[in-house]
């Protein structure tokens, strides 16, 4: 199998059981997944996190994305010396990288991001990624939350656990 159908079957097996339209990459190779969070654990916009796959244009890796806050502006140095600082370790990340993406001339995501390396992953070890990455997430929506209460260019997409 390729890469490509290894996504497709672990997209599959995360759809509803029954689901009519199972998840599946789209033909630039990226689907969108709404994870729903329930209020009492952390406080989501619209109450999910959406979670972009997306497969490489040479179809050999994936990666899993959701985006953190909008950056506006340009924020302190001190701000992503700290983000730096924080990734060295995977512990206080959760195993996730940080990126800045490019939304349009005026604003800017910042995101959290995991990168699939390898050549193939079975459904059940892309279902236990995408769950550590949805952990991740939640880490870093917090992180993010706080430390953008002290830099205005930051606006958090979520306002974190309550």
């Amino acid at each position: 199998m390729t890469l490509k159908e290894d996504v497709n079957a672990g997209l599959a097996k995360l759809s509803a059981p029954g689901s009519t339209e199972p998840f599946a990459l789209d033909k630039k190779g990226v689907c969108a997944i709404p994870v729903p969070m329930p209020a009492t654990v952390v406080e989501m916009a619209d109450n999910r996190l959406m979670v972009r796959v997306e497969l490489a244009p040479t179809e050999s890796l994936f990666s899993l994305s959701t985006p953190l806050a909008i950056i506006k502006g340009t924020p302190k140095s001190e701000f992503f010396r700290t983000l730096l600082y924080r990734q060295r370790y995977a512990d206080q990340v959760a195993g996730a990288s940080l990126a800045v993406q490019a939304e349009d001339e005026e604003q800017e995501a910042l995101i959290a991001i995991y990168h699939w390396l390898l050549g193939a992953i079975t459904p059940d070890e892309f279902a236990a990624l995408f769950k550590q990455f949805i952990m991740a997430a939640i880490t870093l929506v917090e992180e993010i939350s706080q430390m953008a209460r002290r830099e205005e260019a930051v606006k958090p997409v979520h306002k974190g656990r309550l």
